[in-house]
């Protein structure tokens, strides 16, 4: 969501807002994502922020990592639904994978754009700095 901010927040105000849910359905609305794409992430979104607060309530902190001991990590994967870790591990890997892919696809198509772009800035840029330019405006 934040890329997507980052690039067409500037041409689109409703963008620009902080809560991530809501970005995503406007995205989805303007047409910059697919809807499939934009509920894939949001239940990445929901598991992945259930997570941390399972994690962080059990630990009483601030606190990403997840657990180490058998006991910890068999909490986390009940209180997420899961009869064991290993499951919820699972789960956890194809939320991650999903979010990964996206923003590598994201990245690779706005990449081509960026280079693109990039090209186009150093032709103006070599026409502004060449002899010709220069005796033309003078």
């Amino acid at each position: 969501v934040q890329a997507y901010q980052l690039i067409y927040g500037g041409t689109e105000p409703r963008l620009r807002d902080r809560a991530l849910l809501t970005i995503l359905g406007r995205l989805v609305e303007l047409e910059h994502m697919p809807s499939a794409q934009a509920d894939a992430l949001e239940e990445a979104y929901r598991f992945l922020r259930n997570s941390e607060h399972v994690v962080q309530a059990e630990a009483d902190r601030q606190t990403q990592q997840l657990p180490t001991d058998d006991v910890s990590k068999l909490r986390l994967a009940e209180a997420m639904g899961f009869p064991e870790y290993e499951a919820y591990r699972e789960a956890l890997d194809d939320h991650r994978h999903v979010v990964r892919e996206y923003f590598s696809e994201f990245m690779s198509a706005n990449r081509v754009e960026e280079v693109d772009e990039i090209d186009d800035q150093r032709q103006w840029k070599q026409v502004w700095e060449s002899p010709m330019a220069d005796a033309s405006l003078s």
